[in-house]
Protein backbone atom coordinates (compact mmCIF):
# COMPACT_ATOMS: atom_id res chain seq x y z
CA UNK A 1 0.00 0.00 0.00
CA UNK A 2 1.22 3.50 -0.86
CA UNK A 3 0.33 6.40 1.41
CA UNK A 4 0.69 10.05 0.28
CA UNK A 5 1.03 12.68 3.03
CA UNK A 6 1.06 16.47 2.32
CA UNK A 7 2.61 18.80 4.89
CA UNK A 8 2.30 22.61 4.62
CA UNK A 9 4.87 24.60 6.57
CA UNK A 10 3.33 27.42 8.63
CA UNK A 11 -0.31 26.52 7.96
CA UNK A 12 -2.38 23.50 7.04
CA UNK A 13 -5.08 25.54 5.32
CA UNK A 14 -3.58 28.34 3.27
CA UNK A 15 -0.36 29.56 1.63
CA UNK A 16 1.43 32.88 1.89
CA UNK A 17 4.15 34.01 -0.59
CA UNK A 18 7.31 31.82 -0.61
CA UNK A 19 5.73 28.97 1.43
CA UNK A 20 6.80 25.52 0.21
CA UNK A 21 4.64 22.40 0.07
CA UNK A 22 6.48 19.15 0.80
CA UNK A 23 4.85 15.94 -0.33
CA UNK A 24 6.24 12.98 1.55
CA UNK A 25 5.60 9.60 0.02
CA UNK A 26 5.73 6.62 2.31
CA UNK A 27 5.85 3.19 0.75
CA UNK A 28 5.23 0.47 3.32
CA UNK A 29 6.55 -2.04 0.81
CA UNK A 30 9.77 -0.03 0.33
CA UNK A 31 9.25 -0.06 -3.45
CA UNK A 32 10.65 2.49 -5.94
CA UNK A 33 8.17 5.35 -6.40
CA UNK A 34 7.44 8.08 -8.92
CA UNK A 35 5.35 11.21 -8.26
CA UNK A 36 3.61 13.84 -10.41
CA UNK A 37 1.41 16.91 -9.87
CA UNK A 38 -1.17 18.47 -12.18
CA UNK A 39 -3.72 21.31 -12.32
CA UNK A 40 -1.48 23.50 -10.20
CA UNK A 41 -0.52 27.12 -10.79
CA UNK A 42 1.98 28.09 -13.48
CA UNK A 43 5.57 27.64 -12.32
CA UNK A 44 4.98 24.96 -9.70
CA UNK A 45 7.24 21.90 -9.64
CA UNK A 46 7.40 18.44 -8.10
CA UNK A 47 10.44 16.17 -7.94
CA UNK A 48 10.42 12.36 -8.49
CA UNK A 49 10.95 12.13 -4.75
CA UNK A 50 7.65 13.94 -4.17
CA UNK A 51 8.86 17.42 -3.16
CA UNK A 52 6.32 19.97 -4.44
CA UNK A 53 7.22 23.66 -4.45
CA UNK A 54 5.72 26.91 -5.69
CA UNK A 55 6.85 30.51 -5.22
CA UNK A 56 3.98 32.79 -6.25
CA UNK A 57 4.54 36.03 -8.14
CA UNK A 58 2.64 39.21 -7.33
CA UNK A 59 0.08 38.34 -10.00
CA UNK A 60 -0.68 34.83 -8.69
CA UNK A 61 -3.21 35.65 -5.96
CA UNK A 62 -6.12 33.18 -5.99
CA UNK A 63 -7.22 29.65 -5.16
CA UNK A 64 -5.70 26.52 -6.67
CA UNK A 65 -6.25 22.77 -6.42
CA UNK A 66 -3.12 20.68 -6.95
CA UNK A 67 -3.59 17.00 -7.74
CA UNK A 68 -0.56 14.94 -6.56
CA UNK A 69 -0.05 11.33 -7.67
CA UNK A 70 2.45 8.74 -6.38
CA UNK A 71 3.02 5.43 -8.16
CA UNK A 72 5.31 2.42 -7.75
CA UNK A 73 4.52 1.18 -11.24
CA UNK A 74 1.75 -1.12 -10.09
CA UNK A 75 -0.44 0.81 -7.68
CA UNK A 76 -0.83 4.51 -7.05
CA UNK A 77 -2.23 6.90 -4.50
CA UNK A 78 -3.31 10.54 -4.92
CA UNK A 79 -4.46 13.55 -2.98
CA UNK A 80 -5.65 17.10 -3.63
CA UNK A 81 -3.74 20.05 -2.17
CA UNK A 82 -5.90 23.14 -1.63
CA UNK A 83 -3.64 26.14 -2.22
CA UNK A 84 -4.55 29.76 -1.53
CA UNK A 85 -2.23 32.62 -2.50
CA UNK A 86 -3.05 35.85 -0.67
CA UNK A 87 -2.49 39.21 -2.33
CA UNK A 88 0.57 41.17 -1.17
CA UNK A 89 0.40 44.91 -1.73
CA UNK A 90 3.48 46.77 -2.94
CA UNK A 91 3.93 50.26 -1.62
CA UNK A 92 4.32 53.21 -4.01
CA UNK A 93 7.85 54.31 -4.89
CA UNK A 94 9.01 57.91 -5.32
CA UNK A 95 10.83 58.58 -8.57
CA UNK A 96 14.53 59.46 -8.26
CA UNK A 97 14.98 63.21 -7.61
CA UNK A 98 11.22 63.75 -7.52
CA UNK A 99 11.48 65.04 -4.93
CA UNK A 100 15.18 65.57 -4.33
CA UNK A 101 16.25 64.93 -0.76
CA UNK A 102 18.02 68.30 -0.44
CA UNK A 103 17.19 71.79 -1.67
CA UNK A 104 19.19 74.96 -1.16
CA UNK A 105 17.35 78.26 -1.56
CA UNK A 106 18.29 81.92 -1.30
CA UNK A 107 16.22 83.89 1.16
CA UNK A 108 13.26 85.53 -0.55
CA UNK A 109 13.15 83.06 -3.48
CA UNK A 110 10.36 80.68 -4.46
CA UNK A 111 11.16 77.01 -3.86
CA UNK A 112 9.53 74.49 -6.21
CA UNK A 113 9.83 70.79 -5.40
CA UNK A 114 8.51 68.41 -8.09
CA UNK A 115 7.35 64.95 -7.06
CA UNK A 116 6.19 61.76 -8.75
CA UNK A 117 5.63 58.21 -7.52
CA UNK A 118 4.71 54.95 -9.22
CA UNK A 119 2.71 51.95 -8.02
CA UNK A 120 3.66 48.52 -9.35
CA UNK A 121 0.15 47.23 -8.68
CA UNK A 122 -1.38 49.97 -10.83
CA UNK A 123 -3.33 51.48 -7.95
CA UNK A 124 -4.17 55.17 -7.58
CA UNK A 125 -1.66 57.24 -5.60
CA UNK A 126 -2.60 60.04 -3.23
CA UNK A 127 -0.06 62.65 -2.10
CA UNK A 128 0.04 64.79 1.01
CA UNK A 129 2.43 66.98 2.99
CA UNK A 130 2.55 65.09 6.27
CA UNK A 131 4.61 67.63 8.23
CA UNK A 132 7.03 70.50 7.81
CA UNK A 133 9.24 72.75 9.92
CA UNK A 134 9.23 75.50 7.27
CA UNK A 135 8.26 78.97 8.52
CA UNK A 136 4.62 79.80 7.76
CA UNK A 137 3.42 76.26 6.98
CA UNK A 138 0.27 77.76 5.52
CA UNK A 139 2.41 79.12 2.65
CA UNK A 140 3.30 75.58 1.56
CA UNK A 141 1.18 74.85 -1.52
CA UNK A 142 0.76 71.30 -2.79
CA UNK A 143 -0.28 70.84 -6.42
CA UNK A 144 -0.73 67.73 -8.56
CA UNK A 145 3.00 67.34 -9.17
CA UNK A 146 4.81 70.05 -7.16
CA UNK A 147 5.08 71.50 -3.69
CA UNK A 148 6.01 75.19 -3.52
CA UNK A 149 7.07 77.47 -0.69
CA UNK A 150 7.67 81.21 -0.90
CA UNK A 151 10.52 82.22 1.38
CA UNK A 152 11.04 85.66 2.87
CA UNK A 153 14.21 87.68 3.36
CA UNK A 154 14.04 86.84 7.05
CA UNK A 155 13.99 83.06 6.50
CA UNK A 156 17.33 81.46 7.30
CA UNK A 157 18.31 78.01 8.54
CA UNK A 158 17.68 74.32 7.95
CA UNK A 159 14.14 73.05 7.60
CA UNK A 160 12.40 69.82 6.63
CA UNK A 161 9.28 68.69 4.82
CA UNK A 162 7.81 65.19 4.84
CA UNK A 163 5.85 64.11 1.76
CA UNK A 164 3.65 61.01 1.64
CA UNK A 165 2.50 58.93 -1.35
CA UNK A 166 -0.08 56.27 -0.50
CA UNK A 167 -2.25 53.74 -2.31
CA UNK A 168 -4.48 53.69 0.83
CA UNK A 169 -2.79 50.48 1.95
CA UNK A 170 0.93 51.28 2.16
CA UNK A 171 2.70 54.64 2.17
CA UNK A 172 5.99 55.85 0.72
CA UNK A 173 7.71 58.59 2.70
CA UNK A 174 10.11 61.25 1.36
CA UNK A 175 11.86 63.49 3.87
CA UNK A 176 13.20 66.65 2.23
CA UNK A 177 15.99 68.74 3.77
CA UNK A 178 15.81 72.46 2.92
CA UNK A 179 18.51 75.06 3.55
CA UNK A 180 17.62 78.78 3.29
CA UNK A 181 20.22 81.52 3.47
CA UNK A 182 22.39 83.89 1.47
CA UNK A 183 23.40 81.33 -1.14
CA UNK A 184 24.15 82.01 -4.77
CA UNK A 185 22.35 79.45 -6.89
CA UNK A 186 22.92 78.90 -10.62
CA UNK A 187 20.53 80.31 -13.21
CA UNK A 188 18.37 77.96 -15.23
CA UNK A 189 17.78 77.86 -19.01
CA UNK A 190 14.64 76.23 -20.39
CA UNK A 191 13.20 75.77 -23.88
CA UNK A 192 9.51 74.84 -24.02
CA UNK A 193 9.03 71.24 -25.11
CA UNK A 194 12.72 70.28 -25.01
CA UNK A 195 15.34 69.03 -22.59
CA UNK A 196 19.01 69.85 -22.77
CA UNK A 197 20.65 67.36 -25.14
CA UNK A 198 17.57 66.91 -27.36
CA UNK A 199 17.70 66.99 -31.16
CA UNK A 200 15.75 69.63 -33.07
CA UNK A 201 14.97 69.03 -36.75
CA UNK A 202 14.35 71.57 -39.50
CA UNK A 203 13.90 71.06 -43.24
CA UNK A 204 15.95 73.01 -45.74
CA UNK A 205 14.35 76.40 -46.45
CA UNK A 206 12.00 76.05 -43.45
CA UNK A 207 12.43 78.28 -40.39
CA UNK A 208 13.18 76.92 -36.94
CA UNK A 209 12.45 79.34 -34.10
CA UNK A 210 12.32 78.91 -30.35
CA UNK A 211 12.76 80.99 -27.20
CA UNK A 212 15.32 80.34 -24.50
CA UNK A 213 13.98 81.41 -21.09
CA UNK A 214 16.40 82.19 -18.27
CA UNK A 215 15.39 82.28 -14.62
CA UNK A 216 17.53 82.85 -11.54
CA UNK A 217 16.51 81.73 -8.03
CA UNK A 218 18.42 84.71 -6.61
CA UNK A 219 16.09 87.69 -7.02
CA UNK A 220 18.91 90.27 -6.99
CA UNK A 221 21.21 88.55 -9.48
CA UNK A 222 21.71 89.90 -12.98
CA UNK A 223 21.93 87.05 -15.48
CA UNK A 224 23.50 87.44 -18.92
CA UNK A 225 22.63 85.13 -21.83
CA UNK A 226 25.54 84.75 -24.24
CA UNK A 227 25.55 84.04 -27.97
CA UNK A 228 25.30 80.25 -28.34
CA UNK A 229 28.48 78.37 -29.11
CA UNK A 230 28.79 76.43 -32.38
CA UNK A 231 25.65 77.92 -33.90
CA UNK A 232 25.31 77.92 -37.72
CA UNK A 233 26.70 81.06 -39.33
CA UNK A 234 23.34 82.06 -40.78
CA UNK A 235 21.43 81.47 -37.54
CA UNK A 236 20.27 84.51 -35.58
CA UNK A 237 20.11 84.79 -31.79
CA UNK A 238 18.82 87.76 -29.81
CA UNK A 239 20.50 87.80 -26.40
CA UNK A 240 17.86 90.21 -25.09
CA UNK A 241 14.73 88.28 -26.01
CA UNK A 242 16.34 84.82 -26.13
CA UNK A 243 14.85 84.12 -29.57
CA UNK A 244 16.83 81.74 -31.79
CA UNK A 245 15.92 81.47 -35.49
CA UNK A 246 17.49 79.56 -38.35
CA UNK A 247 16.50 79.00 -41.97
CA UNK A 248 18.93 76.59 -43.67
CA UNK A 249 19.38 76.74 -47.43
CA UNK A 250 19.41 73.78 -49.80
CA UNK A 251 23.18 73.36 -49.55
CA UNK A 252 23.39 72.50 -45.84
CA UNK A 253 22.65 68.78 -46.20
CA UNK A 254 23.51 66.42 -49.02
CA UNK A 255 21.07 64.49 -51.19
CA UNK A 256 21.88 61.29 -49.34
CA UNK A 257 22.08 62.21 -45.67
CA UNK A 258 20.82 64.90 -43.35
CA UNK A 259 23.30 67.14 -41.59
CA UNK A 260 23.60 67.46 -37.83
CA UNK A 261 25.45 70.33 -36.22
CA UNK A 262 27.46 69.57 -33.12
CA UNK A 263 26.53 70.71 -29.65
CA UNK A 264 24.98 74.16 -29.90
CA UNK A 265 25.39 75.49 -26.38
CA UNK A 266 23.38 78.30 -24.81
CA UNK A 267 25.08 79.66 -21.70
CA UNK A 268 23.60 81.92 -19.01
CA UNK A 269 25.91 83.44 -16.36
CA UNK A 270 24.97 85.39 -13.22
CA UNK A 271 26.92 88.01 -11.25
CA UNK A 272 26.62 86.30 -7.89
CA UNK A 273 29.39 85.15 -5.57
CA UNK A 274 30.66 82.80 -6.72
CA UNK A 275 29.75 83.38 -10.37
CA UNK A 276 27.55 80.52 -11.57
CA UNK A 277 26.17 79.52 -14.96
CA UNK A 278 23.85 77.09 -16.71
CA UNK A 279 24.25 75.49 -20.14
CA UNK A 280 21.49 74.24 -22.44
CA UNK A 281 22.66 72.08 -25.34
CA UNK A 282 20.76 71.14 -28.50
CA UNK A 283 21.66 69.03 -31.53
CA UNK A 284 20.39 70.70 -34.70
CA UNK A 285 19.57 68.38 -37.59
CA UNK A 286 18.92 69.81 -41.05
CA UNK A 287 16.67 67.48 -43.06
CA UNK A 288 17.45 67.27 -46.74
CA UNK A 289 14.76 68.40 -49.20
CA UNK A 290 15.37 67.27 -52.77
CA UNK A 291 14.48 69.57 -55.65
CA UNK A 292 14.19 68.75 -59.34
CA UNK A 293 17.04 69.98 -61.56
CA UNK A 294 16.36 72.92 -63.85
CA UNK A 295 17.06 72.63 -67.60
CA UNK A 296 18.30 75.93 -68.99
CA UNK A 297 16.38 77.35 -71.92
CA UNK A 298 17.27 75.97 -75.36
CA UNK A 299 16.62 78.54 -78.08
CA UNK A 300 14.68 77.72 -81.22
CA UNK A 301 17.16 76.80 -83.95
CA UNK A 302 17.09 76.44 -87.75
CA UNK A 303 19.45 74.13 -89.65
CA UNK A 304 19.78 73.42 -93.34
CA UNK A 305 19.83 69.93 -94.79
CA UNK A 306 23.38 68.71 -95.00
CA UNK A 307 24.63 71.16 -92.31
CA UNK A 308 25.53 70.15 -88.74
CA UNK A 309 23.50 71.41 -85.79
CA UNK A 310 25.33 71.70 -82.48
CA UNK A 311 23.41 72.53 -79.30
CA UNK A 312 24.98 72.95 -75.88
CA UNK A 313 22.58 71.61 -73.21
CA UNK A 314 23.02 72.78 -69.60
CA UNK A 315 21.10 72.22 -66.36
CA UNK A 316 21.50 73.22 -62.71
CA UNK A 317 20.51 71.65 -59.39
CA UNK A 318 19.97 73.78 -56.30
CA UNK A 319 20.97 70.81 -54.11
CA UNK A 320 24.29 70.48 -55.99
CA UNK A 321 23.33 66.91 -56.80
CA UNK A 322 24.76 64.98 -59.76
CA UNK A 323 22.77 65.66 -62.96
CA UNK A 324 22.31 63.07 -65.69
CA UNK A 325 21.36 64.51 -69.09
CA UNK A 326 19.82 62.63 -71.97
CA UNK A 327 18.02 63.53 -75.24
CA UNK A 328 15.02 61.68 -76.61
CA UNK A 329 15.61 62.13 -80.38
CA UNK A 330 15.75 59.06 -82.59
CA UNK A 331 17.69 59.93 -85.71
CA UNK A 332 20.55 57.88 -87.11
CA UNK A 333 22.88 60.83 -87.42
CA UNK A 334 21.97 62.40 -84.06
CA UNK A 335 24.49 62.20 -81.23
CA UNK A 336 24.37 63.39 -77.63
CA UNK A 337 27.34 63.42 -75.27
CA UNK A 338 26.68 63.92 -71.53
CA UNK A 339 29.74 65.57 -69.95
CA UNK A 340 28.57 64.50 -66.46
CA UNK A 341 28.77 67.98 -64.95
CA UNK A 342 25.35 69.32 -65.90
CA UNK A 343 26.39 70.01 -69.49
CA UNK A 344 26.11 68.07 -72.71
CA UNK A 345 26.48 68.47 -76.48
CA UNK A 346 23.82 67.50 -79.01
CA UNK A 347 24.81 67.23 -82.68
CA UNK A 348 22.73 66.34 -85.74
CA UNK A 349 23.33 66.55 -89.45
CA UNK A 350 19.99 66.21 -91.17
CA UNK A 351 19.88 64.50 -94.54
CA UNK A 352 18.11 65.78 -97.66
CA UNK A 353 15.14 63.56 -96.81
CA UNK A 354 14.70 65.10 -93.33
Amino acid sequence: MVTLIAIVYGSTERCVPTNTFLVHIVDTLSQSLESTASDGPSGDTITPQGVYSFTPAYTDAGHYSVAALASDGNAYSSCILALTVNNSNRRPVFQTDKPALFYQITKGALLTMPFHATDQDGEDIYYSVASTSLPRPESVVQGDSTVTWQSLASDSGRFSLVLHATDLIDTAVATIDIAAGNFNLPPNITVAGYQSGDTMKVKEMDTLQFVTVVTDPNPTDITVLATPLNKPDSAHFDITTGIFSYRPNYLVSSAITDYTFGNIAFVATDNGVPVLSDTFVIHLQVVNVNNAPVLNRIPDTTVYEGDTLALHITATDINSDYIHLYVDFSRDSALFIDSGNGAGLFTWRPGYAD
